[in-house]
């Protein structure tokens, strides 16, 4: 793991650092209970003790954080404050840990973020992790290990702090942390709140970081531009790199020898599904899912089991803003690449701007007039790395070839909640979903897209993408008590409980409340029950909202193409009644799932009996020209192809799941995406179109090998530690 880590942040101030670190924090566990340092040390949740003996990592004692009876995305273990953590300086912390090697997962990965308030999102702490985070994972084996990492939060409040959750519930043993505060380096200026604009990770974030590197001792004026007219990142090379147009010319010939060299895979049909004579079920013409052997599958129109291995964004080229950051740039004069700005967030919110799409003109100068057909280069490459999906997003284009696609749409809804009461909203705020437009606009927009509903190759379909759904229940329906009289959810929850109870006197005996009558019940927006009877209303009124959505958005699907497959929205922000009530209006229920392992996945007790499919995974690497290693990043490209392999093995092996679709197809932009800034190293291409050989071909030994995976239940592919491949 010692790559993994960010080793050292003292650049060539090594001695100063060392003689002028500040000590915030030195904790070793040894007298929890009277600890100096325990104010600074919040621990949640409350399951968190010392063991001593030899279950201790070091001395007597540790610290012993459980959390897995916690099964929902990133449950907190510990968050470290202290008065004089502030802006624009560097931290340093470090600690041993070690999990037990009974723990299911053969990786367990925690996150370690630098925090801050107040809030920029509604209801939630603005985390800058993306910018100030790293993670660390380890095998289930009990052996301890030690981590550092450093933050620095780039501006916002006064009183940032750092907290460490895992991916899923976990267990953790603890020892000998210490945070400190270190002086500045000579690229201080990297800090600055102004520095980068609308990146959403800094070069000095993450494990991109390298203070042996010159990049990182280079003044303000000698930094900028640092991006060629290729978009890639000027202060440091890389294996395929483009350094002059002719190497374009180089970049197809290794890529026509490497497909050469993979050739087809055998026993597939037309849509790539597994020819089996043993496993051969009815022709319908249309994808389906069948359970067979106790493991759902997709099942292709010619009547072929199936298992979609796929890819978001095929085909689709990202762009990046310049407006205001022209410094950034070596060259973006050429208008036929800038492009308005439509949708931001951050810097560029409320803004006009232009963007620029690097990816676009590097696959003109590559391909010149046959640029045109870049739709096939895509195609071909699918079928050559085994990826055998178009997933979300992907460009249209595709979808009349003969690759299957799961197509991505969104349903309309005018309206949002608005209330009091603050809720976790991310990419957008929540929805009110008992508008009547709702219905009418949804409809209108599935028969926008009937022609690919209706397509033999339509895999199924995705309606929207990672919704505010609340983690925890009941607060939806508390905001919807908090809004205007006019709310259309509000006016919904006063007929429910009429219909129950009939009358408001029964409301105000079950509620302990006092309204006189439906226009006091629409009235007041600061009562908020608090008895049995009511907690249990508002659940029971939660549920009616997600059958709303899922009832409209499947109704809206099925009236323009019956026999598609509904996937229902991807989720990311969930609870167990979200997951149970998609489970009975779903075909395929769909999740983002961002983790090292999906082997234990499975949806509540409660819910039907329905597959899986997973809309979102990625790792990133940071050895390259992307400053960002994505939502689970990884120091190097060996990392990123061994977590790789464990993620989709551990997907195929599980009965559930009949499906995962890797984030995305071309790197994003060193200066970040259009939007929201994302700018990771996640790609299958990278900017210049030059294929990421180690993914391809990691990709395809796991499609050769995956139905025997699955129909066998033993892992053919081998997880070890990629080697870097040469072309």
């Amino acid at each position: 793991m010692g790559k993994y880590i960010l080793n050292t942040l003292l650049a060539a101030l090594a001695l100063p650092f060392a003689v002028e670190a500040e000590t915030l924090i030195s904790e070793d566990f040894e007298n929890f209970a009277e600890s100096k340092n325990f104010e600074y040390i919040k621990i949640e949740p409350s399951d968190a003790a010392p063991i001593e003996g030899k279950r201790a990592i070091s001395g007597n004692a540790s610290l012993e954080i459980d959390t897995l009876g916690l099964t929902r995305e990133y449950p907190p273990a510990l968050k470290i404050s202290h008065p004089q953590m502030t802006p624009n300086f560097l931290y340093k912390l470090s600690f041993k840990c070690r999990t037990p090697k009974f723990l299911p997962a053969t990786y367990q990965t925690y996150f370690a973020y630098m925090e801050r308030k107040p809030s920029s999102v509604r209801g939630r702490d603005s985390a800058i992790g993306a910018k100030n985070g790293t993670t660390f994972s380890f095998k289930s084996d009990g052996k301890a290990r030690e981590f550092v990492f450093y933050f620095a939060p780039l501006g916002g409040s006064e009183n940032p702090y750092i907290k460490i959750t895992s991916s899923v519930g976990a267990r953790i043993v603890m020892d000998d942390l210490r945070l400190e505060k270190l002086p500045l380096p000579k690229c201080a200026w990297m800090l600055e709140k102004d520095a980068f604009l609308f990146l959403r990770i800094s070069p000095v974030a993450g494990a991109f970081y390298n203070e042996t590197d010159p990049m990182f001792a280079l003044p303000r004026e000698k930094f900028f531009p640092f991006v060629d007219k290729y978009g890639q990142l000027k202060h440091k090379n890389w294996r395929g790199k483009i350094q002059s147009d002719g190497d374009f010319k180089v970049r197809i010939e290794e890529e026509n020898a490497f497909e050469q060299k993979l050739g087809a895979i055998p026993n597939r049909d037309k849509y790539f599904g597994l020819i089996d004579p043993d496993r051969k079920f009815e022709s319908t013409g249309r994808f389906a899912v069948r359970k067979v052997d106790g493991k759902w599958f997709f099942v292709t129109p010619e009547g072929n089991l199936f298992w979609s291995h796929g890819i978001d964004c095929a085909g689709s080229i990202p762009t990046t803003p310049v407006s205001g950051r022209e410094n950034y740039f070596d060259d973006v004069s050429d208008k036929k690449y800038r492009q308005k700005g439509w949708w931001s967030k951050g810097f560029y919110k409320d803004k006009k701007y232009e963007s620029f799409c690097f990816g676009q003109r590097n696959i003109d100068i590559k391909y010149g007039d046959a640029a045109k057909d870049y739709p096939q280069v895509v195609a071909r490459r699918m079928k050559s790395w085994g990826l055998n999906t178009y997933g979300a997003w992907s460009k249209p284009e595709l979808f009349e070839g003969d690759v299957p696609f799961a197509f991505f749409a969104s349903s309309k809804h005018p309206t949002i909640l608005e209330s009091k009461v603050e809720l976790n909203a991310y990419w957008q705020p929540v929805p009110d979903y008992f508008d009547p437009k709702f219905e009418e606009l949804t409809n209108v927009e599935m028969l926008r897209h009937a022609k690919a509903l209706n397509s033999p190759y339509c895999v199924g379909v995705f309606v929207d993408n990672e919704l505010p759904w609340q983690t925890q229940t009941i607060l939806t329906p508390k905001a919807v008590l908090a809004c205007p009289p006019s709310q259309p959810s509000k006016i919904e929850f006063a007929k429910f409980l009429e219909s129950k109870y009939g009358t408001f006197e029964k409301i105000n005996a079950a509620w302990g409340a006092n309204y006189k009558n439906r226009d006091d019940f629409l009235a007041r927006t600061d009562f908020f029950p608090k008895t049995e009877k009511s907690q249990r209303d508002m659940l029971a009124f939660e549920r009616k909202i997600y059958e709303r959505y899922f009832s409209v958005c499947r109704n809206a699907v099925k009236n323009v193409s019956p026999d598609v497959l509904y996937f229902g929205c991807r989720m990311a922000w969930t609870n167990e009644l979200l997951e149970e009530v998609a489970s009975e209006y779903c075909d395929v229920v769909s999740f983002n799932l961002y983790r090292d392992d999906v082997s234990a996945f499975r949806l509540p007790e409660e819910a039907k009996d329905k597959p899986v499919i997973i809309g979102e995974f990625h790792f990133g690497n940071q050895d390259a020209g992307v400053f960002g290693g994505g939502l689970r990043p990884c120091a190097t490209m060996g990392e990123r192809m061994e977590k790789y392999n464990t993620y989709v093995a551990s997907a195929v092996e599980n009965p559930i799941i009949v499906g995962a679709h890797w984030f995305q197809y071309f790197d994003q932009p060193v200066t970040g995406r259009s939007g929201d800034g994302e700018n990771y190293s996640v790609g299958f291409v990278d900017i210049a179109d030059t294929p990421i050989y180690e993914a391809a071909e990691a990709a395809r030994k796991i499609s050769e090998r995956m139905y025997d995976m699955r129909l066998s239940g033993k892992r053919t592919v081998k997880i070890k530690k990629q080697k870097t491949v040469t072309y």
